[in-house]
């Protein structure tokens, strides 16, 4: 469908309703996850207090090479004139609520306000079309942060924000959206290679030396990063004894992907491992559960709260994250930097460099760079944005 299509099917439904959506099916998930209750905007103070922070990143520059070096954020207090508009694909699943996570706590550290907009999954472009341009037309931002839902169909929009002299984030994702847009020094990306991420499971996969039947279940079809994740994992699994067998797509809701995994370990009884991502994960916990397989072994490639308890437990066996609170948190980071300084970064790409985590080096990784804290709620509105 093209983008003019989708936009008219947008108009079925108003624009206010549109607004700001968080999927009810999914929500018994995001509970368990976040630890049940607690407060909106859960405070830790030993992040929002840092004067500067540093991490280990992998940053690509205009010319597309990528190298291994520090992360060095902006100082406390940066921020404080700068008014982000944030845009969420959704807030269903324990991932995207720890990117909220990573989004609060460096707006309150850099002084930074934003407004955090969320459509209604990886099917609904529209909605999410239309939440950036009444960012765009409102007047009240400095900056969008974008974790877009199509590769391409985010383009117009994120043009439109560029010719108002809007800094464009372009987080998580990433879109394809030409020269004219990645050369625009008010533009950047953070995010991780959900290649490198499938490439990095596939390696330790590999590496066991057994035959393995995978089930793999990446995400939404057409979704750059569970597309690009899906095919790290079976480049690198070329060559070696394990193999996909069945990869289901879907929309990344609890229900749905439930479902698709039931359905693949009924329908081949040779699948004897399952690789999945984040809420895919836990759907893919929950079904060999039910399928009584206990000889089935489990692979992860993002962390939530059920698969680092898994990972802690030692039934899941290895897991690959991209540390989403911390892109997050480079999100705004980078979007108060640029801001403040038209001429651009030295980079065109950062995001913090993956890491692979197991029963013994998970407490080595610090579980806010994961996932958000037990009690968390999404901040939709922090600062003078939401004024």
């Amino acid at each position: 469908m093209s983008v003019n299509s989708q936009r008219e099917v947008s108009r079925v439904m108003t624009r206010k309703t549109r607004n700001i959506v968080i999927g009810v099916v999914g929500l018994a998930m995001l509970l368990a996850a976040c630890g049940g209750g607690g407060s909106a905007g859960t405070d830790d103070s030993a992040i929002t207090k840092e004067k500067t922070w540093t991490r280990t990143a992998l940053a690509t520059d205009a010319s597309g090479k990528q190298s291994e070096q520090p992360y060095a954020s902006v100082k406390a207090g940066s921020g404080k004139k700068v008014r982000i508009c944030v845009l969420f694909p959704h807030l269903k699943d324990p991932y995207w609520v720890g990117l909220a996570y990573g989004t609060h706590v460096e707006a309150q550290r850099t002084g930074a306000s934003y407004d955090l907009y969320a459509a209604d999954g990886y099917g609904d472009l529209p909605g999410q079309i239309d939440q950036t341009e009444d960012c765009i037309n409102s007047g009240k931002y400095d900056a969008l942060v974008i974790g877009a839902i199509s590769g391409d169909g985010n383009c117009d929009t994120i043009r439109q924000a560029l010719a108002k002299d809007l800094v464009v984030v372009d987080s998580v994702n990433g879109t394809e959206c030409g020269d004219e847009v990645t050369s625009n020094p008010r533009y950047a990306r953070t995010l991780v290679s959900y290649r490198v991420l499938g490439e990095t499971a596939a390696e330790y996969i590999a590496g066991l030396g057994r035959k393995l039947n995978l089930l793999a279940l990446p995400g939404p079809q057409g979704v750059p990063w569970s597309d690009s994740l899906l095919g790290g994992l079976r480049d690198g699994l070329k060559g070696s004894k394990a193999q996909v067998v069945a990869a289901p797509r879907g929309d990344m809701d609890a229900t749905v992907q439930l479902d698709l995994a039931r359905d693949a370990l009924s329908a081949d009884r040779a699948i004897d491992a399952v690789f999945g991502t984040s809420v895919t994960m836990s759907a893919g916990i929950t079904a060999v559960r039910d399928s009584g397989r206990d000889d089935i072994q489990l692979f992860n490639g993002a962390i939530d709260g059920d698969s680092y308890k898994g990972i802690e437990d030692g039934v899941i066996k290895v897991g690959a994250s991209d540390l989403g609170p911390v892109i997050a948190r480079m999100a705004i980071d980078t979007a108060v930097h640029l801001v403040d300084d038209p001429k651009g970064l030295p980079y065109k790409t950062i995001g913090p460099k993956p890491v692979l985590i197991d029963a013994k080096t998970i407490a080595d990784v610090p579980r806010e760079d994961l996932l958000a804290p037990p009690g968390f709620k999404p901040v939709l509105n922090y600062g003078r944005s939401g004024k």
